[in-house]
């Protein structure tokens, strides 16, 4: 079993310091592996009345033309309806994912992680988003949160800075 899980290690390791020396065809071919995005994400709240704003930091590895790996870490702040009595809610997501390009400008993208309240409770956290890239560094979309409370449905504008 040691031997299995240095050999998985191994291979992981080799899988994310390998260079792309080959190209195809799409206009991004021969970009960098790595890539590191901003966003910005104003969203309504699906189960109460109110608003949220919401930004993250996105690290990508490129596997292949169609297909990358994600990790995100952000800040969201969900504000509720104050006449019912819930106060506001400050999250702290941290997930991993999936990023599936459907073609050289439209991407699919599926997150699982932790939500981290300020307060110190924690949820399972998932997200998805459907995007399109406008040029070489912007992108927007569609994102839906779901932070096992409050379900997020908004605006992701993202900004790609290297």
């Amino acid at each position: 079993m040691k031997q299995f899980l240095k050999l998985t290690a191994l291979f992981l390791f080799a899988q994310l310091c390998q260079l792309q020396a080959q190209t195809s065809g799409r206009p991004d071919a021969g970009r960098k592996t790595w890539d590191l995005t901003a966003s910005f994400n104003p969203a309504v709240n699906l189960r109460d009345a109110g608003l949220s704003l919401g930004a993250d930091i996105r690290v990508e590895r490129r596997l292949t033309d169609l297909l990358g790996a994600t990790f995100s870490a952000g800040f969201t702040s969900v504000s509720r309806d104050k006449f019912i009595g819930i106060a506001d809610q400050n999250i702290i997501p941290l997930k991993i994912g999936a990023k599936i390009y459907a073609t050289s400008k439209y991407y699919l993208a599926g997150d699982i992680g932790l939500a981290i309240d300020i307060n110190g409770n924690s949820n399972t956290a998932w997200s998805v988003i459907l995007a399109k890239q406008l040029n070489n560094r912007f992108d927007i979309g569609i994102k839906y949160d779901d932070y096992a409370y409050p379900n997020l449905l908004g605006l992701r504008l993202g900004y790609r800075l290297f």
